[in-house]
């Protein structure tokens, strides 16, 4: 699973289907993303978590949270949902201080049939060249495309568009400034499918706007 934090707007938002799991944060200026287990342990009462089981869709509102990121939490549900191209899809809605600790969402939680996927160091890519796509509506289509291999530099991301880094070992999303509404609408979205279809698909994955930072994509680029 994991547990991802990013810069949409500064609100907080974790979800945890069987496999991974998004975050919004709003106590980091640049954020980050980090995947966790599907476990109980893992729910604090500051966080919306969502709860992907397939034919349902739990979305739990911890008690610290707000109307901001309930209102998020909400709208990624429903882009799940529109992604299943029809598919009937329940969603339940949990507020923490109203829901039982036995209630199926936790029991979901304690499931040990996906203890397999506690670690993201399980996943390890058989590729070791870092790999740079673009996500860019320039064409009226919206488009994902390798850019780059191996060496790459700052001088590589553009402001017009979103940078996806992928080191093998964690993933970055570089929201240039001038992108487009629908760019940045789309670009967590485009990392999540990503990642999907590779064989490291719970490694560590980080959102940052243009003119952000942080230690580890700096060190991803100067390698």
């Amino acid at each position: 699973m994991l547990k991802s934090r990013e810069t949409l707007g500064k609100d907080k938002l974790r979800l945890q289907t069987k496999t991974e799991s998004i975050a919004f944060s709003n106590k980091s200026e640049t954020g980050y993303t980090e995947r966790v287990s599907r476990k109980r342990s893992n729910i604090d009462s500051t966080d919306v978590f969502i709860l992907d089981m397939g034919a349902k869709i739990f979305l739990w509102y911890g008690k610290g949270c707000n109307k901001d990121e309930k209102i998020k939490g909400l709208q990624y549900v429903n882009s799940l949902k529109d992604e299943r191209s029809g598919k009937r899809t329940e969603t339940e809605i949990l507020e923490e201080l109203t829901t039982r600790n036995t209630h199926k969402f936790f029991k979901a939680l304690d499931q040990e049939e996906e203890e397999d996927f506690d670690s993201s160091s399980d996943f390890v890519s058989a590729k070791t060249e870092k790999e740079l796509y673009r996500l860019s509506d320039a064409s009226g289509q919206m488009t994902m495309s390798l850019e780059k291999t191996g060496h790459m530099e700052q001088n590589d991301l553009k402001s017009d568009d979103v940078f996806i880094l992928d080191t093998q070992k964690e993933l970055f999303v570089w929201i240039g400034n001038s992108t487009t509404y629908a760019e940045r609408k789309n670009a967590i979205t485009y990392a999540h499918n990503y990642l999907k279809k590779t064989d490291h698909p719970l490694v560590p994955v980080s959102c940052l706007t243009e003119g952000k930072t942080t230690e580890a994509f700096q060190t991803a680029i100067a390698a």
